[in-house]
């Protein structure tokens, strides 16, 4: 017979029978085993080959039979897994005597129905027996926590703890530590758990924040420090030890130990590693030097704060607290930095700090008006270029016309100017003083084709085809050929 469901059909018609006569169990069995064979996913034949199999008193049959079946491809369905589950882990934890090959099952019962009683009840049963106390633990804690008992859940975790080893550990340390500082409200028993979690895993923000909360709670911040500075020094990565280093010293003067603090920020500054960091350890020694009036080491912070907020309110008060600062000193720069000193020098000091460190919109706008009163136009265009990425977005192009002007009038570059005025137009399609300059150029015999070709581009995307029609008239006066300019 071939057809699979003739098989079936007729080994069906055979079990019924052999259910109706005494004593056939095992032939019964037999049955119902082919029938499987023939056809898994016959689920009503499954329940049945399993009692059939518990009635004939083959418990550890029906158990393996039952760990098959959950183990096939395709699996059972959810529910018919789950009513599995639960009859298995009752077989092992009783009548098999194996409760410890109940524990996977716990776990996926209680993952799917944390109240699941019966699960509850092996899963505390297998807390008794060291090989799988930390999983039955772990599982437990998982189930409290989803039942909104926090007490029940650490009481498990910390269970769990006793057996962990490596990475598992610290998870749980870290979970337990977290636990009891966020739920339980218990500071001194989240204490050393945290500590220990961040040494053994430094990058964790979030487990190093709460390390500084439970020692904040309880105004332990140098043992927090003394861990924080541990973990930086085991760190290779340069940013998170910037990160961490910023941390040590916010905690530093939060315990009122100023030097400290102040030498742990000097330190974040003079390595770098992350940028966010190296600011926030400036902005904190910047406050830290102005309070011990340390006015040489407030300068070299300012000088910094200046240079990396160039765009910021911050940026330009610290250029401005600077000057200040450096005239305190008798500093020559500060009369230079505020523009009272001879030009010449004051030209000569900016150009030094640009130099020294980079492009700034803070310096920029002071070394631009002194390279143009000076005529230093290559200058003046340079600094202009790279003036336009530090700028917002909306500035940009305004910078761009300024910068084409300078390439036109007074470097005598025009096809640079051309270039300044397509990016421009890129950035503000419309542009009226970029227009206007173009159609200056237009008038312009060795320019006419460039700044027709930037206008057409122009015009085509604003759809101001009148407006392009006589660009094309301008073109067509002047004897253009056809062919060197595609309308």
């Amino acid at each position: 017979m071939s057809d699979p469901r003739e098989q079936v059909a007729m080994l069906r018609r055979a079990a019924e029978l052999v259910d109706r006569l005494p004593g056939e169990v095992e032939r019964a069995i037999t049955v119902y085993e082919r029938i499987l064979r023939v056809d898994p996913n016959q689920r009503r034949f499954r329940r049945t080959l399993e009692a059939r199999y518990l009635l004939a008193g083959r418990t550890e049959d029906a158990a393996a039979f039952l760990e098959q079946v959950l183990g096939a491809t395709p699996p059972p369905e959810d529910d018919e897994a789950f009513a599995m589950r639960t009859r298995l882990m009752v077989l092992y934890a009783g009548e098999l005597g194996q409760v410890e090959r109940a524990l996977p099952h716990v776990e996926e019962l209680l993952r799917r129905d944390p109240a699941h009683e019966q699960a509850r009840l092996i899963a505390q049963r297998l807390l008794a027996q060291p090989e799988t106390a930390p999983r039955a633990a772990a599982v437990l804690s998982d189930v409290y926590q989803q039942l909104g008992s926090a007490a029940e859940a650490a009481a498990m975790l910390a269970v769990a703890l006793e057996h962990a080893r490596g990475r598992e550990r610290t998870a749980l340390q870290r979970r337990l530590g977290v636990l009891r500082y966020r739920q339980l409200d218990d500071a001194a028993g989240a204490l050393p758990l945290l500590e220990a979690a961040v040494l053994a895993e430094p990058g964790d923000d979030e487990t190093r924040a709460d390390l500084r909360g439970a020692a904040g709670a309880l105004d332990r911040r140098l043992d927090a420090a003394r861990t924080l500075a541990r973990a930086a020094g085991v760190t290779k990565d340069a940013a998170l030890r910037a990160r961490i280093g910023t941390e040590l010293g916010d905690l530093l003067v939060e315990a009122g130990d100023a030097k400290r603090a102040r030498a742990v920020f000097q330190e974040v500054v003079d390595r770098g590693g992350d940028d966010g960091a190296v600011l926030t350890a400036a902005r904190q020694l910047s406050a830290l030097y102005e309070a011990g009036r340390e006015r040489q080491q407030l300068a070299r912070v300012l000088e910094l704060l200046a240079r990396v907020e160039p765009e910021s309110e911050e940026g330009s008060a610290a250029a401005e607290r600077l000057a200040s600062v450096l005239g305190e000193l008798g500093d020559p720069r500060a009369a230079e930095l505020r523009g009272n000193s001879d030009p010449a020098r004051a030209l000569g000091t900016w150009r030094a700090l640009r130099e020294a460190h980079g492009p700034s919109r803070a310096v920029h706008a002071r070394l631009l008006p002194l390279l143009e009163e000076g005529g230093h136009w290559d200058e003046v265009a340079v600094v202009l270029g790279d003036e336009v990425p530090l700028a917002p977005v909306s500035e940009r192009a305004a910078i761009l016309v300024r910068l084409a002007e300078v390439r036109a009038a007074r470097l005598d570059d025009a096809p640079g100017a051309l270039d300044a005025h397509r990016l421009a137009l890129s950035l503000e399609p419309g542009h009226p003083e970029s227009r206007r300059a173009l159609h200056a150029l237009l008038e312009q015999p060795a320019h006419r084709l460039g700044a027709a070709e930037v206008l057409r581009d122009d015009y085509r995307i604003a759809g101001a085809w009148a407006e392009l029609a006589s660009v094309l008239e301008v073109v067509a006066d002047a004897g253009e050929p056809a062919a060197r300019f595609e309308a």
